[in-house]
């Protein structure tokens, strides 16, 4: 029964956040879902590929949800509508400076550092688990989603031309919880906190 909400309740999300922000919406999920996936598969051993039925399930929902929309706005607007949503608003935004300057690819670190401010000294934390994690070849299940969930989307608005701060501002939550745990982990498994800890604490 939680498996069906959640059926219903992914694609009518994923319509939504389609009809606010267009096409962008709906390739993130692709990215995201599909890096999930092949990571799992391989370093798991765990495959959550969606089965036929269920695709299309999603599929129907979400056109119950968007199309309507766009039909009523084709019918109202023809065609400038739809190129102005699909084209002008999504593509160009990505590929082109025609809405702002192209930014440098470091364009996001200072707005991260910013979001997760106060807290943000303590992203030093993250070496030395990733350094254990990598050579052990042991990273939990639940930390390799939230790193898919916050690279991803990162590194697909770091190659677009119209860089915006607001862009990245849900990838902040996937980050505070990796940021949490990593800080919860520190002060649980020591006697005492670590120089790297106390650096971090004193710096902020």
């Amino acid at each position: 029964m939680f498996a069906r909400g959640w059926l219903v309740i992914g694609p009518v999300s994923a319509g939504l956040a389609f009809l606010t922000k267009g096409p962008v919406a709906l390739v993130l999920l692709v990215i995201v879902l599909t890096s999930s996936w092949l990571i799992e598969y391989r370093y798991f051993g765990k495959s959550h590929w969606p089965s036929l039925k269920h695709a299309t399930t999603f599929g129907l929902i979400f056109g119950i949800t968007t199309v309507p929309w766009f039909l009523a706005m084709f019918g109202e607007h023809g065609l400038a509508y739809l190129e102005r949503f699909f084209f002008a608003e999504n593509v160009e935004r990505f590929a082109t400076a025609r809405y702002n300057n192209p930014r440098s690819v470091f364009y996001y670190l200072p707005i991260i550092i910013a979001g997760l401010f106060p807290w943000s000294p303590f992203l030093v934390l993250w070496i030395p688990r990733f350094k254990q994690a990598i050579r052990e070849k042991a990273l939990a299940l639940a930390t390799s989603r939230l790193l898919i969930w916050s690279i991803a989307p990162l590194l697909f608005y770091t190659a677009s031309i119209g860089k915006q701060p607001r862009y990245i501002l849900p990838m902040l939550v996937p980050l505070s919880l990796l940021l949490a745990r990593a800080m919860i982990v520190e002060l649980s498994n020591k006697a005492r906190p670590t120089k790297l800890f106390l650096m971090s604490a004193l710096s902020s």
